[in-house]
């Protein structure tokens, strides 16, 4: 189940504290999402539409996340990166999510 994102952080028991942690929530990515890549220091999740994916989001060791489409990426000051602060250490996977399935890119 995929929470409803929130504007606030989260609980400090139930922040990411390191990459592995963060690694663990993958479970629970269904589709339209899926997992395109994974390494020790690198994940990279795809949104799947039609067939294709519409963009993918990398998140690395330092728990940074960037979005891309198309070979492009957003820019530094789109919302999504404001809200989460580029970094998904305080917020669930999972409201990022719910973030950018609203993207229309």
């Amino acid at each position: 189940m995929v929470r409803e994102s929130c504007e606030h952080e989260i609980p400090v028991a139930y922040r990411y504290l390191n990459f592995q942690g963060l690694k663990r929530d993958f479970t629970k990515i269904k589709h339209p999402w899926l997992i395109v890549s994974q390494t020790e220091q690198l994940v990279l999740i795809g949104l799947l539409k039609e067939k294709e994916i519409q963009y993918t989001t990398s998140l690395d060791e330092s728990l940074e996340f960037s979005i891309q489409s198309s070979n492009r990426t957003l820019p530094s000051d789109h919302f999504v990166y404001k809200k989460h602060k580029i970094n998904v250490s305080k917020y669930r996977i999972q409201w990022l999510i719910n973030d950018l399935c609203a993207l229309t890119i």
